[in-house]
Parts: structure tokens; sequence; C-alpha cells
């Protein structure tokens, strides 16, 4: 759909958010799905009839909007109702990995540190030096 459509349809009939967005999980995981339609003025309305759609060959969801992660690869769920008397649509992104893969997107892994090894002289033995810090009624001896 064009986007000066879809903003179109957007001021007549609000929009539907379906939540979680992203949805990452793996082969064999299932994840339910909820959505929240909002009315072109801002109100949040709650949906009754909504028709679920899985877009990619990712997995399948039921009618209450429980995905079943089959295969991996990326996709989208899309929720449709009516708002107003008008059809409108909802998506989310979902990716499916397959088990022992890292749940997180690339952007957002950790590195492990990096160590250089320097080769260190020992220190010659020092003797102590005592040390005495003294401020208001407070003593502090220290040895150094």
């Amino acid at each position: 759909m064009p986007m000066a459509r879809r903003k179109r349809n957007e001021r007549l009939a609000g929009r539907i958010i379906v939540s979680p967005d992203p949805a990452i999980l793996f082969v064999g995981e299932s994840i339910s799905f909820n959505t929240l339609g909002v009315a072109p003025d801002g109100t949040k309305l709650s949906l009754s009839s909504i028709d679920w759609e899985v877009e990619g060959d990712i997995g399948e969801i039921d009618q209450n909007g429980v995905f079943f992660a089959l295969s991996p690869g990326r996709g989208k769920v899309k929720a449709t109702a009516l708002l107003f008397g008008r059809k409108v649509s909802g998506y989310a992104d979902v990716v499916v990995k397959e088990k022992g893969e890292l749940r997180e997107p690339r952007l957002f892994r950790r590195r492990k540190p990096h160590y250089d090894i320097i080769p260190v002289e020992p220190m010659p033995p020092t003797t102590p030096t005592p040390m005495r810090i003294k401020q208001g009624k407070m003593e502090l001896h220290l040895l150094l």
C-alpha cells in the first residue's frame, strides 16, 4: 500500500499495534501476540474479531494470535480488524532462529574483551613506609 494512502487510512480509521515487535524466537518455540486499536484521535480501543496471518515461510499463527515457529528466517505477523467500518492491519517483525544461535540481533552482541599479554619484570622488594593521616579528631595509620 502506498505511503500516502496508508496515512489517509490511518487518519480515517486509526491503526492497529501488534506486540511484541520485534519477536525473536527459536524453531519449536511459540509466542502470543497482542493487539491494540488506536482511534484517529488517539483513543485506545480493544479489538474483538482479529484475522491473523504470517508473511514469510517461518511458522503458523492460530485464531488467538499464538505464533508457532517452524523454520528459520524473517517474516511478519499481520493482524487485521475492522476499525470504524474500515479494514485496518498492523504488523510485527518476527525472526526465527535455529536452536543454538544467539537470540539477540548482531548489533547488540557483546564482544569478548581483548587482552594483550605484556611481559612485566618483577619489582624489587621495598620496605613499607609508615604514614599517618590526621584530620580533626580522626587519625589513620598506613603502611605504604
